[in-house]
């Protein structure tokens, strides 16, 4: 296979890299938490030294730490890469179990993304571990954070895409070099592994993409939009349910622009509502199928003023802090706001001068909003210029198996279609496995159909283009 004419060119390279102290694919050593938790037994951990900027070593290095699930005869190595931008390979833990069952003869490696996790921190003093807040940002860190960031707006300014591609690379070279590789990507993970491709010469043998992210030149569906975005899913499946007598009733509109005046008013339900916005808390519950099916009685709450408005909001928030009870057990699962704004707004905010006066205008008609583009309006970090590899498609001979939900609210499946197209017209095989009413990380709500086809796909790197059912 191609991989072994590669490795061969790695030796001058490897030789390199020691120089340097970073890892090999040997420097894996039992994680210190491996007996906390049952997915994490057995796992191996590593943290590898990296360049904080490729293009300018003088800004000193940055650690990447790494996770490997080990196989005992390894067929190949997949490589899962976290959202966000600001998740970490930690997002990934509680599918641990299920994910190894799937793939036993491949060795499964979760790496923190430059900013996340164990990895080295945007905001080093105020995101680590032992500060207030621990891993996430409290109080008097944030002013802390925005002044360390400013100082510093070299370092700041390399927690970048294309510097955590080029990491990517360098972890693939280092720690998997001895075995085909395979990559999996979910949201923002899907725009790194596709810069990725741009900017590295390893061979890939084949690549899943969860939940697609539109094209970065897109001026539909970038994060300014997000509220759109999110509403024509909600819009899509609140459709539906004017079709079932049970579920109409429980709305009490007779159309979609009825109740999107009603929820224009100021509804009481709104003063137990973390945000005091029931288009946002309805948006933010499109995103878990549970949840989801919670919008009517949400709305049927929201039309009555009574004692029960309290308990149908209580009920919610217990549910969603359920749901994510079993990534919360782990420490570095934490979202890291600081780096998740520079990344976001620096290269996926189509609309930088826009302000609140207009978002706020364009949510009185939406029926489902996001408090996406409202968080984009926050300055304070330092952003970074857009590269040459900003809009521009890979030019890669790896087959791609994009897995979507059709009511995606964060990265849209129109958005997904369009991606799709402009990867085929470059000449990549591209196959699309759709769940019809699914939601946004497939990988993480779906059942077992949806990882059959992923290791169908890396098994035969054939073209697949299917159905999987949607389980409410």
């Amino acid at each position: 296979m191609a991989y072994f004419n590669y490795r061969f060119s790695l030796s001058l390279f490897l030789l390199f890299l020691g120089q340097l102290g970073i890892a090999d694919s040997k420097s894996f050593t039992p994680c210190s938490d491996q007996t906390e938790h049952p997915e994490l037994a057995g796992s191996q951990c590593t943290k590898v030294l990296v360049p904080l900027d490729y293009q300018n070593a003088s800004l000193g290095k940055a650690e990447i730490f790494v996770r490997k699930i080990e196989a005992k005869s390894p067929k190949g190595s997949i490589w899962f890469l976290a959202g966000g931008p600001g998740e970490s390979g930690a997002s990934y833990y509680p599918k641990l179990l299920e994910l190894q069952k799937t793939f036993p003869h491949y060795n499964l490696l979760f790496p923190d993304h430059r900013g996340t996790g164990y990895s080295t921190r945007l905001c080093p003093n105020q995101e680590k571990k032992e500060s207030p807040g621990g891993f996430q940002l409290a109080g008097k860190e944030w002013p802390d954070c925005f002044q360390y960031a400013n100082e510093n707006q070299k370092r700041t300014q390399s927690f970048s895409i294309s510097n955590a591609a080029r990491d990517l690379d360098l972890l693939v070279k280092t720690l998997s070099h001895d075995t085909p590789n395979y990559l999996f990507g979910v949201s923002y993970g899907t725009q790194l592994i596709l810069r990725f491709l741009q900017i590295s010469d390893v061979v890939i043998q084949g690549i899943v993409l969860d939940s697609l992210v539109p094209v970065e030149t897109s001026d539909t569906f970038d994060l300014s939009r997000r509220s759109h975005v999110t509403h024509l899913a909600g819009k899509t499946y609140l459709a539906s349910c004017f079709l079932d007598r049970h579920c109409s009733q429980k709305l009490g509109f007779s159309s979609l622009e009825s109740l999107r005046d009603h929820l224009n008013k100021e509804l009481s339900i709104e003063a137990y509502i973390p945000g005091n916005s029931l288009k946002q808390m309805m948006g933010f519950m499109l995103d878990h199928r549970e949840l989801r099916q919670m919008i009517p009685d949400l709305i049927e709450s929201s039309r009555k003023v009574h004692q029960t408005q309290p308990d149908i909001v209580k009920s919610i928030l217990r549910r969603s802090q359920d749901i994510m009870k079993p990534y919360q057990a782990f420490e570095q699962f934490s979202y890291s706001i600081p780096l998740g704004t520079i990344m976001s707004n620096s290269e996926n905010n189509q609309r930088p001068s826009i302000d609140s006066i207009v978002l706020k205008k364009e949510d009185t008609q939406h029926i489902f909003t996001s408090s996406l583009g409202y968080q984009l309006l926050t300055q304070g970090f330092p952003l970074y210029k857009k590269d040459q590899y900003f809009g521009e498609s890979p030019k890669t001979k790896s087959p791609i198996l994009v897995l979507h939900g059709s009511l995606d609210p964060k990265t849209p499946y129109l958005g997904a279609l369009e991606h799709i197209n402009k990867l085929q017209k470059n000449g990549i095989s591209v196959g699309l496995v759709t769940v019809p009413r699914g939601v946004h990380a497939l990988v993480s709500q779906s059942d077992s159909c949806v990882l059959a086809k992923v290791k169908e796909f890396y098994q035969t790197l054939k073209p697949i283009n299917t159905i999987c059912p949607y389980l409410p």
